[in-house]
């Protein structure tokens, strides 16, 4: 009893089991996308409101800012002839600060467009999750800039 296998149908087998494979992978690949994309989308509907509300307070935060980086430049010029050895620091302070509060109306502008960007129907959840990124990325830097980091330095001192 001889059989004989043409090499062409042993290729062609060979082939199909490697579409199973292929397929079964690229199934269980899909299933695991859309679970975590419905995860995500849950997340998402978390922060949704949270975020609006930081957004809308921002403007507000701003004016107080500005409101009191000039108050501190009014005191500075006030206490200038009698404190003349600290008022370089004062002024120092005073243009940091007015530097932080445009870094401050900077990212509400960039929040702002996130947030534009967020809840204008981006299509897909993709656009959604990159919105979210952005979002998450420039409220760290505001942590950042707001509360820096202490160096060891700083911390003896106190």
């Amino acid at each position: 009893m001889t059989v004989t296998l043409d090499l062409m149908t042993v290729l062609y087998a060979l082939l199909a089991v490697a579409g199973l494979v292929l397929l079964v992978y690229l199934v269980i690949a899909i299933a695991n996308l859309i679970k975590t994309l419905n995860k995500v989308n849950q997340i998402l509907d978390q922060v949704r409101e949270p975020v609006a509300a930081t957004v809308k307070q921002m403007p507000e935060l701003v004016g107080k800012i500005d409101r009191i980086s000039a108050h501190v430049e009014t005191v500075a010029d006030a206490a200038q002839s009698t404190i003349p050895p600290i008022m370089g620091d004062i002024k120092a302070v005073t243009a940091n600060v007015r530097e932080n509060v445009s870094n401050v109306g900077e990212t509400v502008h960039e929040v702002s467009d996130g947030i534009h960007g967020f809840f204008s129907g981006a299509e897909g959840t993709a656009g959604y999750l990159g919105s979210f990124i952005t979002i998450l990325s420039t409220a760290f830097d505001i942590f950042n800039h707001v509360f820096p980091k202490k160096t060891k330095a700083k911390r003896r001192r106190k």
